[in-house]
């Protein structure tokens, strides 16, 4: 996944037949992993998991903004060179298929909680403009494409100046790659990886040397393009060159919707047993008083932990949490609880902050972590939440994190 900070100049409003000034170099990046900010959280005992976007935010500390002003413009560029319209723009953002046509939004820089939905405007000169709220600096989160697909680009703007979107994006990618490319092996068979990985930031620092001696903020925002590309490219060949440098408790997991046949849950998650880690299953029941149904799972659980697989039991799927009276959401509890009382894990609650979860989703979720903190044979089981991932769609206060902000924090959840 792609994500980005500026660390570009900040400046005031540049006339069109003006290039931007170079960007400054940024303060050292600090790193934090939104595929683990957002991704997996621990607190109180309770692991948080986001689904189903997974990215990274890599912040850095940018230079000063001006005091003077708080528009931000930002130059996209066509593949035929031209600067895209605000029309255009929000087009390839989404698709085509955006079901309200747009997913842009503007987030707090350090918490990723909404500021506004939807902040780019049209412009006279550039592709788009935003506001910056007391000047900056400020994330704009949106869709966007390269050739390796559509990832969530999230981009700090530093504050009030011209940019070259994808510059922006692409520069402080490559800066924040730093760190991690000198942690790649050296020697031995891998070296040729950090090699590989080296070559394809080297051309991204060849196409932001490019982007910087640009004549025109258009030809700047067009040669931006190639720069995001290579960023991009060397981004995934880091991604792949330290996959097998993750923490040594990393876990591969599964999602089984229904009860393999009698002798084959273990075979068919055998394949994952040559990557070395611990492997868990979640399972899915549907129906908690169809006595046969539980019977199946009951008997799956067992042939999961006799081949030492790891269980999850999810609690609810996310669908059908609203369906529930109190009365049969207890029984519910009671049935899993029963069922279950060696499972490893338990998904108290799946895909919170999604609006079909209905009113009572966080009172149901913490329903369920009583009944497991106070049952002797599931309290030190772990407990885990799903959230849904959403940043520039659906209603402000679903916003994940604002919704993480507002639903997850107090003593209710220690």
């Amino acid at each position: 996944m792609l994500a980005s900070e500026a660390s570009s100049q900040a400046g005031d409003d540049v006339a069109a037949s003006e290039a931007p000034a170079d960007p400054p170099a940024p303060a050292r990046p600090r790193r934090v992993s939104r595929r683990r900010a957002l991704g997996l959280l621990v607190a109180g005992g309770v692991g948080l998991a986001l689904a189903p976007l997974p990215l990274i935010k890599l912040q850095a500390a940018p230079g000063e903004p001006p005091s003077t002003g708080a528009l931000a413009r930002l130059d996209v560029a066509a593949p035929d060179g031209e600067l895209m319209t605000l029309s255009q723009l929000l087009e390839r953002q989404t698709n085509g298929v955006g079901e309200e046509g747009r997913d842009d939004a503007l987030l707090d820089t350090d918490t990723l909680e909404l500021i506004e939905l939807a902040p780019l405007q049209a412009h006279g000169e550039s592709t788009a403009c935003l506001e910056l709220p007391a000047g900056g600096p400020a994330c704009l989160n949106l869709s966007w494409p390269t050739s390796h697909g559509y990832s969530a680009l999230l981009v700090d703007v530093p504050g009030p100046g011209r940019y070259a979107l994808a510059e922006l994006a692409a520069r402080s990618l490559h800066n924040a790659q730093a760190d991690a490319v000198r942690s790649l092996p050296t020697s031995g068979a891998e070296a040729d990886t950090a090699q590989a990985v080296n070559q394809l930031r080297a051309l991204t620092s060849r196409a932001l040397d490019a982007c910087a001696a640009a004549g025109t903020p258009v030809e700047r925002a067009a040669l931006a393009n190639d720069a995001l590309e290579a960023a991009t490219s060397a981004q995934l060949a880091l991604d792949a060159a330290a996959a097998g440098s993750g923490p040594e408790d990393a876990m591969l997991g599964v999602t089984f919707t229904a009860a393999p046949d009698p002798g084959t849950a273990a075979e068919a998650i055998a394949p994952l047993e040559e990557a070395g880690r611990t492997r868990l299953v979640r399972i899915v029941v549907a129906d908690t008083e169809d006595t046969a149904e539980l019977a199946e799972w009951r008997r799956c659980a067992t042939e999961l932990h006799d081949a030492g697989v790891r269980v999850m039991v999810q609690v609810c799927d996310s669908q059908d949490l609203a369906e529930y009276t109190e009365d049969a959401w207890r029984r519910r509890l009671a049935a899993l609880v029963g069922t279950f009382p060696d499972a490893d894990a338990w998904e108290i609650g799946n895909e919170l902050a999604a609006q079909w979860t209905g009113p009572d989703a966080v009172a149901r979720t913490l329903a369920a972590a009583r009944v497991l903190a106070e049952t002797p044979a599931t309290a030190a089981a772990t407990r885990v939440l799903t959230l849904y991932y959403q940043l520039g769609q659906g209603t402000a206060a679903e916003s994940v994190l604002s919704w993480a902000a507002a639903n997850l924090r107090g003593s209710c959840w220690s």
